[in-house]
């Protein structure tokens, strides 16, 4: 009997050791994961009202259940639930609103520089996002030069002439409208041209120009007014050449002055703002022009367009730097894309269907009339301030490779045709 006691004792003994360090383990690991859940769940919770917005989009697109999409959306989320619990990574890719510009190849897309700051109210109700829908043009690929330029010198970044109009894609189904969509919303030609027009002609036609200054329609404006532009007849520039300037002559203030001109010839009256403003701070550009449509709004309620003039910046692979142009009347002008803006990214634009209405009538007329100065139209997840006024567009008048006398003759020819389209022209 006696002998029988020390090893019960020492298997009791090392039983009891090893639950106690298996307790141990599981609770050390338990509390490791308690933490980890605790920090995620409050880095989310910090970084999600001030987010980007199109990450935020992202994310509500891939938690929400659709009947085709609900397997290939788990990953996203995932993926999205990442980016907001390290922090990093989302700001590194998305944050771009603090620098200066951003050049990179986007041969439909746009100068992403230009992608506002939203203030973003809470979301709105909407309806479960549709499947993404490629047009043409995003695929497409960047038309070949019509006329290559000579070797540039050294240390010199050659500018190489393109048509971006994908004239080549027009069809009797699209009607000549070609859209470069980036958001996920389905489009189609034939829905907005049959879509009644949004804006009512003027009651009183603003025939003189007295009458004019007192119920002006239409506000131009730069939000990013120091944008200029190459130097004329230039076929490279030097490397580092900045495509900015608080000259108004160089500038798209002076392109904005051409389309001010055109439409007050016209009999319509317009406000052309020439502050710029991102010459003092660019990253609150947006947040000042914002500031600026809804003043006027509230001082001149006749207003029913604002137009925010800007110039793209585009480049190819090897970092040439692309001269959108086309021929009109035997005059060589920059090409124009007409950007709106839609609610996708998360800020409250109910309106953007309408301001889209807009510009595929303008489209139209310009494909009709002037083929080859429109590119496609871009429909874009930021707001752009277009949620402001019922027909309000971003307009990119020509590149940085283009002269400024090249986007002053394509703000004219754009005038031309938006003229017509205002005083209520069939």
């Amino acid at each position: 009997m006696y002998t029988n006691k020390p090893p019960r004792r020492t298997g009791t003994r090392r039983a009891l050791l090893w639950y106690y360090r298996c307790f141990l383990l599981h609770f050390v690991l338990g509390c490791g994961a308690s933490l980890l859940l605790l920090l995620s769940v409050l880095r989310l919770g910090t970084m999600l009202p001030q987010a980007d917005a199109t990450m935020r989009a992202a994310l509500a697109h891939s938690l929400t259940p659709t009947s085709l999409y609900r397997r290939r959306a788990a990953a996203p989320a995932l993926l999205s639930l990442s980016f907001y619990c390290t922090g990093g990574t989302a700001d590194a890719f998305f944050d771009l609103t603090e620098k200066e510009e951003l050049t990179v190849t986007l041969p439909q897309g746009g100068d992403v520089s230009d992608a506002p700051p939203d203030q973003v109210p809470p979301l709105p109700e909407q309806s479960a996002p549709v499947p993404p829908q490629l047009s043409p043009p995003d695929t497409a690929p960047i038309p070949p030069a019509q006329d290559g330029p000579e070797t540039p010198p050294a240390g010199h970044t050659p500018l190489r002439t393109v048509d971006l109009s994908q004239r080549h894609l027009f069809t009797s189904e699209n009607k000549g409208v070609l859209f470069s969509n980036q958001t996920s919303y389905v489009l189609s030609a034939d829905t907005y041209l049959e879509r009644p027009y949004p804006i009512a002609p003027p009651d009183i036609p603003t025939s003189s120009m007295g009458e004019a200054a007192v119920q002006p329609l239409v506000l131009i404006l730069h939000t990013h007014g120091t944008e200029s532009y190459a130097p004329d007849g230039a076929q490279s520039v030097e490397a580092g050449y900045s495509y900015r300037s608080q000259d108004t002559d160089k500038n798209v203030v002076s392109v904005g002055a051409v389309l001010t001109e055109t439409l007050r010839n016209a009999g319509i009256g317009v406000i052309h703002c020439q502050t710029m403003f991102d010459a003092d701070s660019y990253s609150d550009s947006y947040a000042n022009s914002a500031a600026y449509i809804k003043e006027m709004l509230q001082k001149y309620p006749s207003i029913r367009y604002v137009f925010d003039v800007h110039r793209d910046a585009l480049s190819d692979g090897d970092g040439t730097v692309l001269r959108p142009i086309t021929e009109i009347g035997g005059e060589v002008c920059a090409q124009v894309m007409l950007v709106v803006g839609t609610d996708e990214g998360g800020a409250y634009h109910p309106g953007w269907r309408g301001n889209l209405t807009v510009a595929v009538h303008l489209q139209s007329r310009m494909n009709t009339n002037t083929p080859g100065l429109a590119r496609p139209i871009n429909l874009r997840q930021a707001t752009f301030n277009a949620q402001y006024a019922p027909g309000s567009l971003l307009l990119e008048i020509g590149a940085a490779a283009n002269s400024v006398e090249e986007a002053r003759s394509a703000a004219y020819h754009l005038g031309i045709q938006l003229a017509p389209l205002i005083l209520g022209a069939p």
